[in-house]
């Protein structure tokens, strides 16, 4: 929202300055420049900010300079146009703080091309999008120093609102008519991709907060311990609900299922509060309502019904807290944490250098497939457009040759369906509208349009960008119906490139990653009942922060494992590893879920005089988090076996409950993982 409204300023500041001057040819090359740099905007604090925009603007100057002396010589700019990418796309992995800097220098300077092409060889077009850039950047600055703290708390507000759409659907576990659980588990997983998303886009903004002068201390506390609590919720959310959809007593399944929708509009109602920055001395009907049927919830003698509504009476005093602004006082070592994360290694770099760093194969081949596309691109336009280069078909490989073929299939699909539709309206409004007046409003509503639907539906952004470029030609020079057909030839030329390269050139399948995603998640899944297992050993005092980097891990690797497979699901004959992958994710919902379970009973005193017996489990559960054979794995699995068969022999001749119960919820855990 708030980019929008920075660009609908920037853009009314440019038209009203072109209308007034009689500078309406400026309009395409002042609007490209506002792109690129909308195209770098982030979300941060102040100073980075200012950083960012230095970097910009240096990386825009200096590849604009060289493109602009090498434009008139095709070997230079041909040689150019594939060491651009293949450098600038490896550093945007490397230095990921300013990845879209990076990558919008690319685009930079296939705007510069198409505007080289289209008007007199002149200097002055490397500094009129500089300008642009120059003016959103400075109205972009200022919004962020007036309103400082709007950004983290959108963060925030979204956060909110997903889990409690996650909420929402755990709740639907417990409905008296139950749909097909494997259906439920699957929207749940999806939702639960949101949610992650959502926490480590927090994240990254809570860090550059606490690096901000102009937030306050008390305010850097609270949006962190806001964000720490979400953390907590989302893990007991996430525990376990697969068995208790087996109890008989549908009176209690309904007053359970009550009490989560309850929770669920909390959840709501905290993120609009959050939103509107007023979160004391809230009493809501839904917080009473709650708190009685919470505490007129039976146990049943269950031990599973026990530790479910002590987890709902903890996820009730958490919301309670926000809802009462009493939340408790915040840890500076998970502040230190955050900082600690998001460093960048010097050896990092020099490995980069020196070609040592083996884990950018990825981007390697998505930098390789651009540059040779881009390339592919120049050669047609050499050899095709002789007497004039059209190199709109650059910008349209730029915008739709992506890392992954998924992607790229789709957004070839979109832009040539944006292109046509853009083409038509433009041409309406063309002769429709005959005065300079209602044109220049079309081009601020098309220009904003193009950044609202830019990430979303990318067909009505191309549309839109179609629109601006053949109103503000239209206002400057005359255009005739081949200017159209052009348009429409060189997208589906691009298009077409892009298709050839992605299908068969440096493509990175995700099918053959699949084993490799599978290894990473359980060795984090072992890894992350390992934490939980160490907090259970410890007493009440030991504070743990790589707990909660673990369990961010554990959640990471499962959503790099959805978003395979929603990319392999495109991908040719790939049937036999979309099912393959389907099952292990089914599966290792399943296992996060027991996984969280255990881990939000983590602070539970209980469990200490348990630490002898939960050794063992550590212990092997330890060499399972490195890579071994199948022969002992099988010997590891069996020896927990054995341990879990004496510890519940043990458990029951003594009748600990407790023991009993998370003992049973390892060895559910351990099945899992066994058969998957």
């Amino acid at each position: 929202m708030y980019l929008g409204i920075n660009v609908l300023i920037t853009l009314s500041i440019i038209i009203s300055y072109c209308y007034y001057s009689n500078s309406l040819n400026y309009l395409s090359p002042l609007f490209l420049g506002v792109i690129c740099a909308a195209n770098t905007e982030t979300y941060n604090d102040i100073l980075f900010n200012i950083k960012h925009t230095i970097v910009s603007l240096i990386l825009f100057l200096s590849t604009s300079c060289v493109t602009f002396f090498v434009y008139k010589y095709h070997t230079f700019l041909l040689f150019w146009l594939f060491i651009l990418p293949l450098l600038f796309i490896n550093l945007s992995s490397l230095i990921q703080n300013y990845s879209q800097s990076f990558n919008t220098a690319i685009l930079f300077n296939i705007f510069l091309l198409y505007l080289l092409s289209n008007n007199k060889y002149s200097i002055l077009l490397i500094f009129i999008p500089l300008c642009g850039a120059i003016i959103f950047f400075t109205i972009s600055t200022l919004w962020k120093i007036v309103f400082k703290q709007q950004f983290i708390k959108i963060n925030l507000y979204h956060l909110y609102i997903e889990l409690s759409k996650l909420y929402a659907l755990k709740s639907m576990f417990f409905a008296e008519n139950l749909m097909d659980i494997r259906t439920l588990n699957k929207k749940f997983i999806q939702q639960n991709i949101s949610v992650i998303n959502l926490l480590n886009q927090m994240k990254y903004s809570l860090y550059h907060s606490h690096q901000n002068p102009f937030f306050s201390k008390k305010s850097k506390q609270y949006f962190s311990q806001l964000y720490i609590i979400s953390q907590e919720l989302h893990e007991k959310i996430n525990a376990s609900h697969i068995k208790y959809t087996e109890q008989t007593d549908k009176i209690l399944i309904k007053s359970i299922k009550k009490i989560i929708s309850n929770q669920s509009i909390l959840l709501k109602l905290i993120a609009n509060k959050i939103s509107y920055n007023n979160i004391t001395n809230i009493e809501s009907d839904v917080l009473v309502s709650t708190d009685k049927q919470l505490s007129n919830l039976r146990d049943l003698n269950s031990i599973q019904i026990k530790y479910l509504k002590k987890n709902l009476m903890k996820i009730n005093f958490k919301l309670k807290s926000i809802l009462d602004g009493k939340t408790k006082k915040f840890d500076e070592r998970i502040s230190d944490a955050l900082v600690k994360e998001y460093k960048l290694q010097f050896r990092d770099i020099k490995n980069f250098f020196w070609f040592k760093n083996k884990t950018q194969d990825n981007n390697d081949k998505f930098a390789l497939r651009l540059a040779f596309s881009l390339s592919t691109g120049y050669l047609f336009i050499i050899f095709a457009f002789v007497s004039k280069p059209e190199f709109w078909i650059l910008m349209t490989i730029y915008f739709i040759c992506q890392p992954s073929y998924s992607n790229s299939k789709s957004l070839i699909l979109q832009r040539i369906f944006g292109t046509i539709l853009g083409l038509i309206t433009s041409f309406l409004l063309i002769n429709i509208s005959d005065t300079i007046y209602f044109q220049c409003i079309y081009l601020i509503i098309s220009g904003v349009s193009f950044f609202i639907f830019k990430n979303y539906r990318y067909y009505l952004a191309t549309a839109s960008i179609t629109i601006f470029v053949f109103l503000s030609l239209n206002l400057s020079d005359f255009i005739s119906l081949k200017t159209f057909e052009l348009r429409l030839i060189d997208t589906l030329i691009g298009a077409f490139i892009v298709w050839i390269c992605t299908r068969y050139l440096f493509q990175n399948w995700q099918k053959n990653n699949v084993s490799q995603l599978i290894k990473e998640c359980k060795q984090n899944n072992f890894r992350y009942l390992n934490q939980v297992l160490t907090r259970f050993m410890h007493d009440v005092s030991y504070k743990n922060i790589s707990y909660r980097l673990i369990r961010r891990e554990a959640f990471n690797s499962n959503l790099k494992l959805n978003y395979s497979l929603k990319n392999i699901l495109q991908e040719p004959n790939s049937s036999k590893e979309c099912k393959e992958i389907e099952n292990f994710s089914y599966n290792n919902q399943i296992v996060l879920s027991l996984i969280s379970s255990l881990g939000s009973h983590r602070f539970n005193q209980k469990f200490y005089r348990y630490k002898n017996q939960l050794k063992q489990f550590y212990f092997y559960n330890e060499q399972l988090t490195k890579n071994l054979k199948e022969s002992d794995k099988k010997y590891i699995f069996n020896k927990i076996d054995a341990v879990i068969e004496n510890i519940l022999l043990q458990a029951k001749e003594e009748n600990q409950s407790d023991l009993i119960f998370i003992t049973l919820q390892i060895k559910q855990i351990e099945e899992l993982m066994r058969l998957h």
